[in-house]
This record gives structure tokens, sequence and C-alpha cells, in this order.
């Protein structure tokens, strides 16, 4: 937000933090991730002040992109350039600048691995429940449904990731979803060693 372009780790969290409304009023049903009650008075809220000072230090206030998709019949990757957009539904805006934000639906669709990731980076995300990519994929969780940032150029929805592994899109209509808290660190902070194993995990350091 400074204007600076830097190398950012970005952090999602593994757990959920709780279900939660995007808007919390029923006089307010909009998908502007701007104005949602689930940006402004819980993750930007609630979960950003009950941090320590040192992670609040850590964490970067980062531009945002908030381009959208009419549907989810595409494959991560195309996921990634309609996010990095400017098509939206109307007065909705491409670009929001904050601390605490979510996952993109990119985001789960690249966290597949093992064997199966190939032909899974080649599958639309729509149909990710249908040749094991979910359940090689960290960011899934079963039995719920996932908000994320991504919202419908179409109308006042956004991209949710159901319970069943599959990405679709969900009508803000006072709907409580998982939500994982996803930031990205300081320019200054760099990943020093580790493959990202659970016997060899990342380690992250300040930079000389």
């Amino acid at each position: 937000s400074d204007g600076n372009i830097g190398s950012h780790i970005k952090l999602i969290r593994n757990e959920s933090i709780g279900n939660y409304d995007w808007s919390g009023s029923s006089s307010n049903r909009s998908s502007d991730w701007t104005k949602s009650t689930l940006n402004t008075n819980i993750l930007n809220g609630t979960y950003y002040n009950g941090l320590s000072t040192e992670a609040k230090d850590m964490i970067s206030s980062i531009i945002w992109n908030l381009g959208g998709r009419a549907d989810t019949n595409a494959t991560s990757n195309t996921f990634y350039i309609a996010e990095r957009g400017t098509l939206v539904y109307s007065g909705r805006p491409t670009t929001w600048t904050g601390k605490i934000g979510l996952m993109y639906p990119s985001d789960f669709g690249f966290a597949v691995g093992g064997n199966v990731r190939e032909t899974c980076l080649n599958t639309n995300l729509y149909n990710y429940n249908t040749k094991n990519c979910h359940t090689n994929g960290w960011l899934h969780l079963s039995g719920t449904n996932q908000w994320t940032l991504m919202p419908n150029s179409a109308n006042r929805g956004t991209s949710v990731i159901l319970s069943n592994g599959a990405i679709a899109n969900s009508m803000i209509n006072g709907a409580n979803y998982v939500i994982k808290p996803t930031l990205y660190l300081n320019s200054n902070i760099i990943l020093s060693s580790g493959t990202g194993t659970t016997t060899d995990p990342f380690i992250l350091s300040y930079k000389n």
C-alpha cells in the first residue's frame, strides 16, 4: 500500500476461526468486500485486534485484487488471472487495501499435491471434487463451506468452496460459512529454510 513492489510471503491459516455471515445485516446484502462486516468487524476488527503487537508488526498492508468471474468452470490458472482482473459486478471496486483477507479460489486450486496435481491443475475448479483434487489439498475442510475473496461478476454473490471440495457461486443471503484468515508478511520476512513437510517445516526469519 506504500507504493513499493516487493516479495511477500502469503499465509493462510490452517484452521477455521468460525462460521460467519458475509454482510451481517439483511438490509445490506452486498458482495462488496470493502463494506462487508466479515472484513471490517471480524477479520480486521476482532481477529486482528486479538493478535499480539509482534504479530501485527509482521503483517503488511497490501493491495488485494477483487476481480471476479460469472462462473466457476475454469482452471486454477484462469481463476488466478480473473482474480487480478477488473471484471466486477456493477459498482463494485476492483481492489481493496488492507491486512487480513480471505483465500482466493486459485489458492485452493493450487494447493493440491500428490500424484494428481498435474491432472487437477488442468481441471475446472467446479469439478475439483470428482478427481480427488480436494482430498489432496490442505485447504479443504470436509463438511462445511468456506468463503473466498472472489466476487461473482454477474450478481451479488461470491465464489465459495463447497464441503464436497468443488468451487461454486453463492449469493450473499445470510449464510454462515467458514473463514480462514489470510495475510501477507512484510517484505523483510523471508523463507530461510525448510521444505514445508511436518519433519522439515518452513522456517521464517528477518532479512539482514
